[in-house]
């Protein structure tokens, strides 16, 4: 993945190396993930940055492992709650055990 904002890449980058075990766009996901929640605690809900992490979650590139990733974790936080259900809104579709993946 390339950014052009090099703080949003460096926060990307350190998170998505910090975990093992996942495949690589599931890592991407984890990634996105932690860069939203940084931006959105240091900036706010409506940051540039925040947004932005919020598009490629629903990009064309990465929806199927986002499908992937609500598949596999039926528990989550709060955080990962509010996230999951904006992510719904605006991809259209329903991401979870219960989803409708297209």
């Amino acid at each position: 993945m390339e950014f052009k904002d090099p703080q949003f890449e460096e926060v990307y980058r350190r998170n998505s190396r910090a975990v093992g075990g996942l495949t690589d766009d599931q890592r991407q996901v984890y990634g996105l993930f932690a860069t939203w929640g940084w931006f959105k605690f240091m900036e706010g809900a409506e940051s540039p940055r925040v947004r932005e992490a919020v598009n490629l979650l629903v990009s064309q590139e990465l929806r199927p492992a986002l499908r992937k990733w609500y598949r596999s974790d039926a528990s989550m936080n709060p955080f990962a709650a509010e996230l999951r259900e904006q992510l719904c809104g605006l991809a259209g579709e329903r991401f979870g055990s219960d989803d409708s993946a297209q």
